[in-house]
């Protein structure tokens, strides 16, 4: 008797550990990988400037420069990818208005130099 229930009890604490990692680490890939996008998106048409994390990474990384600009103008063209493909935009018009503002961002970065990118005015 002590042993199915030592052996219940087990089980039970072993689901719930794996049931509240699941949820953990489904909320850290969402945040990750869908979440953080949206949020890179959202402050380069607010502000016309490259995200705080993508200058952070550059200031680390490069120093800035010519390699920032290289970078930042790769990252937005892989989000801009990234809006042209993803399910988690409300509807044709709305993808062809956020593609269409954030290609407009791009191309106003393709005339500036990095400190001008990096510097929400």
């Amino acid at each position: 008797m002590l042993l199915i229930l030592s052996l219940t009890l087990f089980v039970i604490v072993s689901l719930s550990l794996l049931f509240f990692f699941l949820r953990w680490y489904s909320e850290f890939v969402f945040r990750n990988l869908v979440w953080r996008k949206h949020n890179e998106a959202e402050y380069m048409l607010s502000t016309g400037a490259a995200p705080l994390a993508w200058r952070r990474k550059l200031i680390v990384r490069a120093g800035g420069g010519r390699a920032g600009k290289w970078f930042a103008m790769a990252r937005s063209k892989r989000l801009i990818n990234y809006f042209e493909r993803t399910p988690l935009v409300d509807g044709p018009e709305t993808r062809g208005a956020l593609v269409g503002q954030l290609k407009d961002v791009r191309r106003q970065w393709a005339g500036m130099s990095w400190s001008d990118i990096s510097d929400p005015q």
